[in-house]
């Protein structure tokens, strides 16, 4: 099946701290990657990857639906 996307870019300088919190929080959904500043969650509406770099972490999600994709974001 298809899947529905968004992404955003985050600019922040505590950005890290704030990302570290968010994959403490959901820790068991986590998939690991094997790449350093790069993860991904899968959720029950869908998964949502994450790449920091420097002061910003990209953000994507996805999902199988436009309601799902909502959730996500």
């Amino acid at each position: 099946m298809d899947q529905l996307s968004a992404q955003t870019r985050i600019s922040d300088a505590a950005i890290r701290s704030v990302m570290d919190r968010l994959r403490a929080e959901h820790s068991e959904f986590e998939i690991d990657t094997g790449v350093a500043d790069q993860w991904e969650l899968r959720l029950y509406y869908g998964s949502l990857s994450a790449t920091l770099d420097d002061e910003s972490v990209l953000i994507r999600v996805a999902a199988t639906d436009e309601t799902c994709l909502s959730y996500m974001k």
